[in-house]
């Protein structure tokens, strides 16, 4: 039987995901701006990624400057704090995904150490709201799958769908969704809702769970990094950012 909340716990604690080249995180904070930002009520959609990433370096400058707060050193590695303190008035569920990304990715070299670990957490936050929060029913491992796969597909921007860490999400959800389906105890209701993917990397990666399934059998050290079918899509990945750039439509579902 599939466990959901044994099976992500084991894959965040197992994952090393392979080097990829980012641009370093700065350490000093860029000076404060003035420019007046509301990124619990904007849409990013039309906009540029770097006006994206302005908006996100204006919004947390302005939360700076209304804490006269100078540097966000005191916050390393604790994000928990940095949230409480200053940007508690916000609902994470409000915050524009898209420029939340930007953020945690360090667009345009301009984030803080801190503040990419505090958008990455605001990130992480969202998911586990989609899938666990509310009024749920303890006893249904099939309803928080869906809602990830359905968040994964229509809120992430391109940009995000176009990183190697959404891509290796939407082939665990799916895989988790697909194994769970054929469990012999039924513990949701899919509603026969078609969650397939047609990207090509997607599908390789769920190769990559099938393979350390397999491998499970007689190793349960087996990672999933370790599968060939994830070194090929991780391979395919990286040539395909190298030709395309910043990301391409190709490799979005």
């Amino acid at each position: 039987m599939l466990n959901i909340s044994s099976f992500i716990s084991a894959r965040s604690i197992s994952w090393q995901k392979p080097a990829i080249q980012k641009p370093a995180v700065s350490e000093a904070r860029p000076e404060i701006k003035t420019q007046e930002s509301t990124p619990a009520q904007h849409l990013s959609g039309m906009k540029s990624f770097s006006e994206v990433a302005a908006d996100g370096r204006a919004f947390l400058d302005q939360q700076y400057k209304k804490n006269s707060i100078e540097d966000t050193f005191q916050y390393r590695d604790k994000t928990g704090t940095f949230r409480r303190e200053i940007f508690a008035e916000f609902d994470t569920m409000e915050l524009d995904r898209r420029m939340l990304y930007a953020i945690a990715s360090n667009e345009g070299n301009q984030f803080t150490t801190e503040e990419v670990s505090l958008a990455k957490s605001w990130m992480r936050n969202q998911v586990q709201e989609v899938m666990f929060g509310g009024d749920r029913d303890p006893t249904d491992y099939t309803t928080p799958i869906i809602n990830h796969i359905k968040f994964l597909d229509a809120s992430a921007s391109p940009e995000e769908k176009a990183s190697f860490e959404w891509i290796e999400a939407r082939a665990t959800a799916q895989f988790m969704y697909e194994q769970d389906q054929k469990d012999h105890v039924k513990r949701g209701i899919s509603n026969g809702e078609s969650l397939s993917t047609t990207n090509p990397l997607v599908l390789h990666l769920m190769s990559a769970h099938g393979e350390m399934w397999e491998a499970h059998k007689t190793d349960m050290t087996a990672r999933l990094e370790d599968q060939p079918s994830y070194k090929s899509a991780y391979q395919q990945w990286a040539n395909q950012k190298d030709s395309f750039g910043e990301y391409s439509l190709d490799m979005l579902i």
